[in-house]
């Protein structure tokens, strides 16, 4: 389901009950919404701590090896 009104007025979807951000795992700041290499390296240069690529859902307050799997099968350009 995707409603109105998400990060920066775009639209957000609803899957399970959760909000899930229009781009999950747009590492770039300010986000560009496209999910690519530069979002890639902004996730390896923050592994272990906390940071914009913490896009599990709920986030868990680590960038990790979950993190890296949710960039991956976001890669692209986000709708």
């Amino acid at each position: 389901e995707m409603v109105a009104g998400g990060r920066n007025g775009l639209v957000t979807c609803i899957s399970g009950g959760l909000a899930v951000p229009p781009c999950p795992c747009d590492c770039d700041t300010p986000a560009d919404g496209v999910v690519n290499v530069v979002d890639f390296l902004a996730l390896v240069a923050q592994w272990g701590g906390m940071g914009t690529c913490d896009c599990a859902q709920p986030p868990d307050g680590v960038v990790n090896v979950v993190d890296f799997l949710d960039l991956i099968a976001f890669l692209g350009p986000c709708l």
